[in-house]
């Protein structure tokens, strides 16, 4: 799941890293812009931290506005037009802060090097056009297979949990709706099934996870009535403060 917690608080580092260009959460007393580390959610592999905002352009290169500052993306020089001002995601381990600037104050901001950069799906999209905003974004301008995450309801067989029943794509592990898909789980070193009873609790015949792959079996095989997703990444559970939603990997 890669949502380990690393050694160092992530306050205390990002601080020291701002400390280098401003002074430990300086304040301008001129300005209403904070130096203060941005809010990020769970690093999700060991030493790498993830950002929610939205796509910005600035003289560091490709940024993320979150709500309390900024974060660049030290190995891209910008986004792509259509991609900004849209939600993505920026993952990757923290570098030394960078110059930026928020409304036009300069300040210093955390760099991830590398970074990887997802792009959400919209707020608004409901779980009914869950399978065809998926289906939409699974193939690249060059017609490649594209790297997603997707939220999905694993449902156990039987009490005893010996066996996995039909998995479906859902925001949420309540819903009774959703498009049944296949979960293959050929690229995994260790079984959905193993994976699953760790993740979710013992009381639970069913829990929402996230799976990390792309669309379609990971190699082609006789034809099915059901769509398929090829699982390339372990699992994760989503944490009850997590909004579940979809994304496709730009870089």
């Amino acid at each position: 799941m890669r949502r380990l917690r690393p050694t160092t608080s992530r306050t205390a580092l990002l601080a020291c890293l701002l400390a280098i260009g401003n002074g430990c959460g300086a304040v301008d007393a001129g300005s209403t812009t904070t130096t203060g580390p941005p809010k990020s959610k769970q690093p999700r592999l060991e030493g790498t931290m993830s950002f929610v905002g939205r796509a910005r352009n600035t003289n560091a290169g490709a940024s993320i506005l979150t709500d309390d500052g900024m974060v660049s993306c030290a190995n891209h020089e910008a986004w792509p037009n259509r991609i900004v001002g849209t939600r993505v995601v920026a993952e990757g381990p923290l570098g030394a802060a960078g110059p930026s600037e928020v409304a036009g104050t300069p300040h210093a901001a955390p760099v991830l090097e590398p970074c990887r950069a997802w792009v959400l799906a919209p707020a608004t999209l409901r779980t009914a056009d869950l399978e065809a905003w998926v289906r939409q974004r699974s193939e690249s301008e060059g017609g490649q297979r594209r790297r997603l995450r997707v939220p999905v309801i694993v449902e156990f067989a039987d009490s005893n949990r010996l066996a996995l029943g039909d998995s479906k794509l859902a925001f949420s592990s309540s819903e009774e709706g959703g498009t049944v898909i296949e979960l293959d789980d050929s690229a995994l070193g260790i079984p959905l099934l193993s994976r699953a009873r760790s993740l979710c609790p013992p009381a639970e015949r069913r829990c929402l996870l996230e799976v990390e792959g792309m669309w379609g079996p990971l190699i082609a095989r006789r034809e099915s009535s059901r769509p398929s997703f090829a699982i390339l990444e372990p699992p994760t559970r989503y944490r009850s403060a997590d909004k579940p939603t979809a994304a496709w990997q730009l870089w």
